[in-house]
Formats: structure tokens, C-alpha cells, sequence
């Protein structure tokens, strides 16, 4: 089992009435930098000014300034997605709104940031302040978690918290809402307080779900993978090959996030299925293993049609409300994509045989028979 250890255990907290306690500010940006995150991108101005500047204070943080909030978003989320955790701070009103469009494409997309919004005072909430909305009713559909720091509650465990929720299972955004007054107060933690360690273990697959999958694959004719952005999220590209090159007659088309985890030059490749992809299902398949994507229609409608009809549908994610959502699946597995080929992998005969080659190669359709032998 892979365990990410997202942790700040040990790190000094000084009491609140010590006049060197650090802000609430202070205290959120060094405890993003003590989970993990090196980048925040924001636009400078208006209530996010002790935050920002709470931000360019703490060592390890680079503080990217950025014209308008709809950059400072799609900034953040391509800095995610390439693997450097990534935070994001907005003001209240125009600011939050400006970032919705690269939020929600990072919750559609999978991508793990921390949002970071400066809200006004707690009590110029109620006298109509410039600006103010209900920033938690607002982005609650499009982040993973959103809270609003209220006056007391401990910062430390509070963003490790999001922090947690933000990368695992499958990671997206999270909102953390900071009032004004809120962000200036002393941080509440008491001296020497450690704070809490999170470990985000990968969803096992059980033995039974092993076995069957690796008999649907044996038994199939002409088996077909997709592999999804899931397979990049598991860093599962190895497994995948070795899958592929375990069952010579299985065949792998991608989802437009997915086109670089499996060599496209490889003859055993289909290509891309989707909206505007190349990849065409084999008449002859009889079952589809999907690794890692939730068939939306920019990837399953080419296919949606086989699926509706009954084609033995074999479903992997590590989100388990993707299983037969939209499709009925044969078999459906909630577990780390890594993981489960890994154990599928052990549960294969180790080698084909000269004879059991021979089969799988009589299975394949006339395409596939001459790409092998061209191969």
C-alpha cells in the first residue's frame, strides 16, 4: 500500500498572548509551506494585503503576482498539475469571482490547490461591506471542502486539514475563507502544539475483485484498455505496459488526458477515443477495462453507444461514486490503479507459452494479426 505522509508534526506553536505569536496569516502560509506547497499565485490589493504580504514573509513560499484573478487560477492549477503544490488567493467578490472559471476546471480536472480567499471583517458583514458575498455558498460546488476560519479555531490542524482533503483519493480544489479580523489576530495554537499528521493511504483492492478481473481478461477474446488521466494520477504507466506486454492480444486506447501513458507508436495502440480522437473500438472487443476515467462525453461518446448495448465493462477509480455512473459495469473496482495491476499482474501465468501465443494470436482481429506481425 502507498501512503503520502502530509504532516507538520513537532512544529512550535507559540501561546496567543505571547506578543510573538504569529498571525493567523502567518501562521496559514508556513503551514502550507510545512505541507508542501512551494508556489502561491495571487493578485495584490484590498483585503488580501496581510495575507499577501504574511505570504512574501515566509521562507520556502514563492508569491507569484498576477494581472487578474482568471490568470492567477489557471496559473495555479497548471502549476498543480504538473506536480508543485500550488495555493491561490483571491479577494472577496470580483477576485473569487474572477477565479471560478480555473477553479472549476481544476474540480472537473482533478487537480489539487489550496484556495485562499481574504474575506471582509466578521463584523462588517452585516452593514453591506464592498464586496462581500456568501463566498461558502458560492464555491461549495466546485471545490472538495470549504470552510470559513472563525475567530479561535486553530489554524494549524485547520489547514492541514483541507490540505488532506485537497490530495487525496481523487485530488481537486479546496476553499479556505480568512476575515479580515481573523487574519490579524495572534494564531491561537498553544506553545509546543503539534500538529496533526495525515497519511493518505491508497484504497486496496480485495482479493476476490483481483481474481475476477484477471479471469475476464483471460477469458476475453479481444480485450481493450482505456486508460484515463487516472493512470498519470497513479503513476501507473509502468504496470500498464507490463500489462500489455504480459497479454499480447490486449489492445489500449487513450483518454485525451491520458494520450502520452501509453506510447503511441506502440502498434498495440489505438489512439485516442473522444470527441475529436482517432481511436475506433475493434468490432471483435468483448470487453473494455477502464482505468482511471469517469467516461464523461468527451471521452465515452464514440463508444457510448457499444456500452449501452452491453459490452462487458470493467471500471477502475479510486472515487468510488464514478463506478456505473453513467455506464453499467461488469465488474467495478475502487482502488489505487498502481496497486491493482500490480496485484493483477502477479495473478497472470508469468509468460505466455509458445502454444498459449499461438492462441492469443489466433484471438486477435485481422488489424491486430498484422500489426503483430509487423511489430
Amino acid at each position: 500500500m502507498k501512503n503520502e505522509s502530509l504532516t507538520a508534526a513537532g512544529s512550535p506553536r507559540l501561546a496567543a498572548n505571547d506578543t510573538t505569536a504569529p498571525t493567523c496569516a502567518e501562521a496559514i502560509m508556513s503551514t502550507l509551506v510545512e505541507a508542501g506547497y512551494r508556489c502561491l499565485f495571487c493578485v495584490p490589493g484590498g483585503y488580501a494585503m496581510v495575507l499577501q504580504g504574511a505570504a512574501c514573509r515566509t521562507p520556502g513560499l514563492t508569491v507569484v503576482q498576477c494581472h487578474d484573478e482568471r490568470h492567477a487560477a489557471s496559473m495555479a492549477e497548471g502549476c498543480a498539475r504538473n506536480g508543485v503544490l500550488a495555493a491561490l488567493l483571491t479577494i472577496t467578490g470580483p477576485g473569487l469571482t474572477g477565479a471560478l472559471t480555473g477553479i472549476t476546471n481544476a474540480y472537473q480536472e482533478g487537480t489539487p490547490i489550496f484556495h485562499i480567499g481574504a474575506e471582509v471583517a466578521n463584523h462588517r458583514r452585516a452593514r453591506g461591506a464592498a464586496q462581500h458575498i456568501d463566498t461558502l455558498a458560492l464555491v461549495s460546488s466546485v471545490v472538495k471542502s470549504a470552510q470559513l476560519l472563525e475567530s479561535g479555531t486553530p489554524v494549524g490542524p485547520t489547514v492541514l486539514e483541507l490540505a488532506h482533503c485537497s490530495r487525496s483519493g481523487r485530488p481537486g480544489p479546496v476553499y479556505l475563507g480568512v476575515p479580515l479580523d481573523v487574519a490579524t489576530q495572534p494564531s491561537c495554537e498553544a506553545v509546543g502544539q503539534a500538529l496533526p499528521a495525515y497519511t493518505s493511504s491508497t484504497a486496496s483492492p480485495e482479493v476476490e475483485q483481483v481474481t475476477e478481473l484477471t479471469k475476464l481478461l483471460i477469458e476475453a477474446q479481444c480485450p481493450v484498455v482505456l486508460a484515463g488521466y487516472g493512470v498519470r494520477m497513479a503513476n501507473a504507466q509502468r504496470e500498464l505496459r507490463q500489462l500489455v506486454d504480459r497479454m499480447p492480444r490486449l489492445r489500449v486506447m487513450s483518454s485525451p488526458r491520458a494520450l502520452c501513458e501509453f506510447p503511441r507508436t506502440d502498434p498495440r495502440c489505438l489512439g485516442v477515443v473522444g470527441l475529436a480522437g482517432d481511436a475506433r473500438l475493434p468490432d471483435e472487443a468483448d470487453l473494455l477495462l477502464v482505468l482511471g476515467s469517469r467516461l464523461w462525453e468527451h471521452t465515452a461518446t464514440p463508444i457510448a453507444k457499444r456500452l449501452e448495448r452491453g459490452l462487458p465493462l470493467a471500471h477502475v477509480d479510486i472515487e468510488a461514486s464514478t463506478l456505473g455512473a453513467i455506464y453499467p459495469v461488469r465488474l467495478g473496482i475502487c482502488a489505487d490503479i498502481k496497486e491493482l495491476l500490480t496485484h493483477t499482474l502477479a495473478a497472470l501465468p508469468q509468460a505466455p507459452t509458445e502454444s498459449t501465443a499461438g492462441l492469443v494470436n489466433s484471438r486477435l482481429p485481422a488489424a491486430g494479426r498484422a500489426e503483430e506481425k509487423a511489430s
